[in-house]
């Protein structure tokens, strides 16, 4: 269940900066190659990637059946999994 909640944690973390980023877009003013949206955007994508991450382990140790079969890659979680999952979760 620890890890569990680290994962969802880490989900909304990322939803978090998601809204965010969209709020300033509505509310301010950017420019072309505005410092701030990049700056929202980078941090957001870190947020992503360990949300990413945790999810990933968190299959790979708990769901059965989620090993790829011989010679396929594994399959990552594409980023609209993790949004539905942030938005069950609020």
């Amino acid at each position: 269940m620890e890890q569990l909640g680290e994962a969802k944690d880490a989900i909304g973390e990322w939803h978090d900066w998601e809204e965010l980023i969209a709020i300033a877009g509505d509310v301010l003013d950017h420019r072309p190659g505005c410092g701030l949206l990049r700056e929202l955007k980078a941090i957001s994508e870190q947020k992503y990637q360990r949300a990413l991450q945790l999810t990933n382990e968190l299959r790979a140790k708990y769901v059965k059946g989620s090993r790829a079969p011989r010679g396929k890659k594994s399959r990552e979680l594409a980023r609209p999994v993790l949004t539905a999952t942030s938005a069950m979760a609020a």
